[in-house]
């Protein structure tokens, strides 16, 4: 993954472009030492990025078949029996 952006990051500034706008996610949690690196360095460089995550370390559980914590519905779920 940290190829693919190194690349992309390579291309758009032989394309002539100065700064681009990043959305970067991490799923070891927004002040994970690395991603924080990676996202001043974006910053230091003049590209407009946002770091994404969660406030702690949530590594693996896009792929859980159950989330770990129930997420509330804005609304009710009507029932089979009412239209």
């Amino acid at each position: 993954m940290r190829v693919d952006i190194a690349v992309g990051l390579a291309s758009a500034m032989t394309l002539g472009v100065h700064s681009l706008r990043i959305i970067q996610s991490n799923d070891d949690g927004w002040a994970e030492l690395y991603v924080r690196s990676f996202h001043d360095a974006l910053l230091a460089s003049g590209h407009d990025a946002v770091l994404s995550g969660p406030a702690e370390n949530r590594s693996g559980t896009g792929t859980s078949p159950v989330p770990s914590l129930p997420i509330p519905l804005p609304y009710p779920i009507p029932s089979k029996s009412h239209p």
